[in-house]
């Protein structure tokens, strides 16, 4: 410890660059012996050799006590404080952060040479991520970036923050295209988390060049960010896609947002290779309304593979039994038993208190409406928006506020009668507002000229879905 103190001592007096100086140069000729001026080469060769190892050893102290002599002048990292923005951390601020950006060069610089990444500057990086945004898009773009930082940095853009932002989405789409597999998986969760629609177009786009690997991941983010347009954007999909492995997953895992085009996608795998063929058969037993059910008897009347003809029987029988909870329980008349209890003949969302889910209806056929009748079931209250479907698709909020049903009941929706006619009604519920399982057992459309139960229905969610279940934002 002494020997370190007088060191170190040493070193502050004339510098380390000095002492490194001093230990490598050559040193003057030195009037030795004459027994050692003659003495044998091996013996010379003997010599360099224990004093070329000494200054080897000498050169690694001086090392060891360059970085200990760092570390005396320099706070450790916990007695620094990452500054926080101030403004909303949405709203970069007008003038770029000397900090921020020297916090950015000091995390990447940690992934050098094999490096693993500072926690420390990764968090003072995402204090400030939306200030940096633009250069972290560059990082993230950038394939030739170590992969651990361009992950780390990937994922400071996966977060809510960044919904919509076509900075951060580009980013993330580039990133997959450059790839290792690993960042286009990771991408793809990203684009669950902060894409939308309006990306539609570049996804499809981009599905093309994706490796088998991120294809599954892929395919459930396009299932939850199209929302409506989710069965138009498979059908095209399916359409593109260039081999049969390919179009298999998109048949498997394609998300169902509507009715006429849904059957769409599975007519058309009706019709291809016999993989198609079975993977459309075994989705079917996730359909349930009539038009499915006339669908999969047309196409057994046409079916030959034996394998697929009894794929298709399984998915007819299967259809014939609604399942507990499905959307489908909300169609019809009411027929729960007893409203203020659990029944398995009412619509319940996947999971309780889940946020804001939805119920939409649809009815035989369109008519000028009064009122919509909501009949609720245990655990009533939680319908915060009411909103009409017209002939043209054209949708309508016709009521937002606080649903005043306790328990159970019927919430009645009344309206000025509507000059266009109503074809469905999408009942959106906050499921926070009420605690446990909020169902809805039917739901009634009331006009002046008739009244009629919804026909077909179709959910965010419903307790007890399998895979083929998606969810939408």
């Amino acid at each position: 410890m002494r020997t370190g103190v007088v060191v170190l001592a040493l070193i502050g007096a004339i510098g380390i660059g000095a002492l490194v100086s001093w230990l490598a140069k050559t040193p003057a000729p030195i009037d030795r012996p004459a027994s050692y001026r003659d003495s044998d080469a091996s013996g010379h060769a003997a010599r360099i050799d224990a004093l070329e190892a000494t200054l080897k050893t000498l050169r690694l102290e001086v090392a060891a006590l360059r970085e200990a002599t760092e570390r005396v002048r320099t706070p450790a990292p916990r007695e620094f404080t990452i500054p926080t923005p101030t403004a909303d951390a949405s709203t970069p601020a007008s003038a770029p952060n000397p900090s921020a950006h020297r916090y950015l060069s000091m995390y990447v610089a940690s992934f050098e040479n094999g490096g693993t990444g500072s926690e420390y500057f990764r968090l003072a990086v995402d204090a400030w991520a939306m200030e940096l945004l633009d250069r972290i898009a560059d990082l993230v773009r950038d394939g030739h970036r170590p992969f651990a930082l361009r992950s780390a940095l990937l994922a400071m853009l996966s977060t809510p923050r960044f919904r919509g932002n076509p900075t951060a989405i580009q980013a993330v789409m580039a990133a997959m295209r450059a790839g290792p597999d690993e960042i286009t998986s990771q991408g793809t969760d990203a684009i669950e988390e902060i894409g939308s629609a309006t990306d539609l177009p570049e996804l499809e786009r981009l599905f093309a060049a994706l490796s088998p690997v991120a294809i599954d991941g892929f395919l459930d983010a396009i299932a939850i960010i199209a929302g409506d347009e989710a069965s138009a954007t498979f059908l095209r999909l399916l359409h593109a896609a260039r081999d049969l492995p390919t179009r298999v997953k998109i048949i498997q895992r394609f998300a169902a947002s509507d009715v006429a085009t849904t059957l769409k996608i599975l007519r058309a795998a009706s019709h291809g290779e016999v993989a198609e063929r079975r993977a459309a058969a075994d989705r079917l037993a996730q359909f349930f309304d009539a038009p499915y059910r006339r669908f999969a008897d047309e196409w057994l009347a046409r079916e030959r593979d034996p394998g697929v003809r009894e794929a298709l029987g399984a998915s007819r029988r299967a259809m014939d039994t609604i399942p507990n909870h499905h959307p489908l329980q909300a169609t019809g008349a009411p027929n729960v038993d007893d409203p203020s209890k659990d029944d398995v003949r009412a619509w319940a969302t996947q999971q309780s208190d889940s946020g804001h889910e939805w119920l939409e209806v649809m009815f035989a056929r369109a008519m000028r409406a009064s009122a919509i009748h909501v009949h609720e079931t245990h655990r009533a209250g939680a319908v915060a928006e009411v909103i009409t479907i017209d002939e043209t698709g054209t949708r309508r909020r016709v009521w937002q506020g606080v649903d005043p049903t306790a328990g159970s009941g019927v919430f009645v929706v009344p309206m000025t009668v509507t000059e266009y006619r109503v074809k469905g009604v999408r009942v959106v519920l906050d499921t926070r507002r009420v605690a446990s399982f909020n169902e809805v057992d039917a739901v009634e459309l009331v006009g002046p000229d008739d009244r009629a139960w919804a026909a077909s229905a179709r959910a965010s969610s419903w307790y007890g879905e399998g895979r083929g279940g998606r969810r939408w934002r």
